[in-house]
């Protein structure tokens, strides 16, 4: 199963003997996923509105502090996910903690500059995105294969080098850090590619899910599939979050 899936990539070498319990009530189901995946999200949804809180009633020290600690957490718990995936349960729940944190914080500062409506848009998108691709999987109108999934991992791996070249250059030369995280045509193409990367990840996640339940193994893994969705979506409205605020800045000219 090719993936980039933090929490899938690695799943087959936990997939022994007792793990694959076909045809028992300890077999992963459609509902168990979503139930988990709702679970996650929840999590990170009271973490951000805990966090919005905060960026507006504690101090500056107090606020830097916690988000510096999320940002490390989130890295942590990433890589423990990545390469213990039966730990996705605890390792997950906590990763949706502290990146709950940091889209709220995000949120909470696009909003006091004036961007509130960038964050109400990122989060329909989201919903309505995440909507669109299940129905074109469900339905067959989009299949996930192998091409898919390379070019996927591709295109991620290049993005992600093009995005460090990019740093690099901006820290050397000032006027291409404007070209490329500025408020021009360019950002927004980039913006524009990622939303649809990010919402071709939705596909492969929700193959992933398939092929959990689909091949029977055990109900544990539902909290991989599950912890997959909440990555990307959380992903995909940060994306939609940068796209809007480069939309609604440009009006504002």
């Amino acid at each position: 199963m090719r993936t980039t899936n933090p929490s899938i990539r690695n799943l087959q070498n936990y997939c022994h003997g007792e793990d694959m319990v076909v045809g028992s009530e300890k077999t992963a189901t459609y509902l168990g996923v979503a139930l988990k995946g709702f679970f996650m999200l929840g999590v990170a949804f009271l973490s951000a509105i805990l966090t919005a809180y905060l960026a507006f009633t504690a101090s500056i020290t107090l606020v830097g502090g916690l988000l510096a600690g999320a940002s490390i957490l989130a890295l942590v718990f990433a890589i423990l996910a990545s390469f213990f995936p039966n730990t996705v349960k605890v390792t997950g729940t906590l990763y949706a903690v502290c990146e709950g944190a940091l889209v709220g914080f995000v949120s909470a500062l696009a909003n006091a500059f004036g961007f509130g409506g960038a964050v109400t848009a990122a989060l329909f998108s989201t919903l309505i995105t995440f909507g669109v691709m299940l129905a074109l999987y469900a339905t067959g109108v989009i299949k996930v294969g192998r091409g898919l999934r390379n070019f996927l991992f591709v295109a991620s791996i290049s993005i992600v080098l093009t995005n460090l070249v990019g740093l690099i250059l901006g820290l050397i030369f000032p006027g291409l850090w404007v070209l490329f995280y500025g408020n021009g045509f360019l950002p927004l193409l980039c913006s524009l590619v990622m939303i649809l990367l990010a919402s071709g990840f939705l596909l492969v996640d929700l193959d992933n899910v398939a092929r959990i339940v689909d091949t029977g193994m055990n109900k544990q893994y539902e909290w991989n599939a599950a912890y997959g969705l909440v990555v990307t979506l959380i992903w995909l409205y940060m994306e939609f979050l940068r796209f809007f605020i480069l939309i609604f800045g440009r009006k504002r000219r």
